[in-house]
């Protein structure tokens, strides 16, 4: 590949990932000559500016370069960018990550370690220069609440008629309904606070964080990180975890206070986030799927993502 000479890395062996996520963008994994592996990324077309990623690659390298969590570093190129143009794409290389997510099971420590090393992210991200001082409104808790309003002001009819009879579904339908107005008040609540903004991953759920054994190998996938509230993360990751293995929240939570400070009412924040995230990222996949009937690469990681989100349901909305 013609981009691979940008970076001035001679491939031995080139196999494209399947599952390269559900953004668009297309994976490789590279070995050279001497054996060492690499990821090489093509940026969707609707993805992440130039701009956006050089920022992104900026605050990963800062953190890595002053703390032991294991990030996939950018690779600079013969022009000693991180980002390279090319065929209308934009492009970037890192190191390979190795180990697995937890994604069927999870456990005390495997969990512990994952919130511990996302706290050391958040801690040395917070200290980038920026950044620091930033406040404002949480731009993921801004976009919840605006799909929630277009649910409760007619949306869920619309996914409910386009998803028909397919009874796999119903416990999502169903879980919103239920809970509407508890959701749509929560959200409203948490739309129009203030808080602190520091670089967050977004979009760090189970199959973000790889493990070998106990401890965390990577965490993966950057393409969502934006300044945004810490509490985002923790709900989506935990909130993750918790759907595997009921009961591992306020270990989490426990892990994550030993690096970095979280108040009482940001823990009660989170967890009523990771709540009400659940009930809209399933009805969101709804929506992508039967309403705006978008497609994905792989669909079975799709089923598996749907899956694990109406587990998380029955976690959080049963006794």
């Amino acid at each position: 590949m013609d981009v691979l000479q940008q970076f001035e890395v001679s491939p031995r062996e080139i196999d494209e990932v399947i599952h390269g996520g559900f953004s668009g963008a297309r994976i490789w994994k590279v070995i050279d000559h001497s054996g060492v592996t690499f990821c090489l990324k093509r940026w969707p077309a609707n993805g992440p500016t130039y701009q956006h990623l050089i920022w992104i690659h900026q605050v990963i390298r800062s953190v890595a370069t002053s703390t032991d969590v294991p990030l996939a570093v950018p690779v600079a190129s013969k022009s000693g960018c991180t980002v390279v143009s090319a065929a209308d794409y934009q492009w970037d290389l890192t190191g390979w990550l190795p180990g697995e997510p937890a994604s069927e099971s999870v456990t005390s420590d495997q969990v512990q370690a994952a919130l511990r090393a996302l706290a050391v992210f958040h801690h040395a991200a917070q200290d980038h220069n920026s950044v620091i001082g930033a406040s404002g409104l949480s731009r993921s808790i801004e976009y919840r609440r605006e799909f929630s309003d277009w649910l409760i002001n007619g949306g869920v009819n619309e996914i409910a008629v386009c998803v028909g009879s397919r009874t796999s579904h119903a416990v999502i339908l169903q879980a919103y309904r239920e809970n509407a107005q508890f959701i749509t008040r929560a959200i409203r609540e948490m739309a129009g606070k203030s808080y602190a903004l520091i670089p967050c991953l977004r979009d760090i759920w189970s199959d973000h964080v790889l493990f070998q054994e106990t401890k965390v190998s990577g965490i993966i996938d950057y393409g969502a990180m934006r300044l945004d509230a810490a509490v985002v993360d923790i709900a989506r990751l935990l909130g993750c975890y918790e759907a595997m293995n009921k009961g591992v929240w306020n270990l989490g939570i426990d892990a994550y206070r030993e690096v970095r400070h979280i108040s009482i009412e940001d823990v009660q924040l989170a967890q009523q986030l990771a709540r009400v995230n659940v009930v809209l990222s399933a009805m969101q996949w709804l929506d992508w799927l039967f309403v705006r009937k978008r497609e994905f690469a792989d669909p079975i990681a799709v089923d598996q993502r749907v899956a694990l989100l109406t587990s998380q349901l029955r976690q959080f909305y049963t006794a």
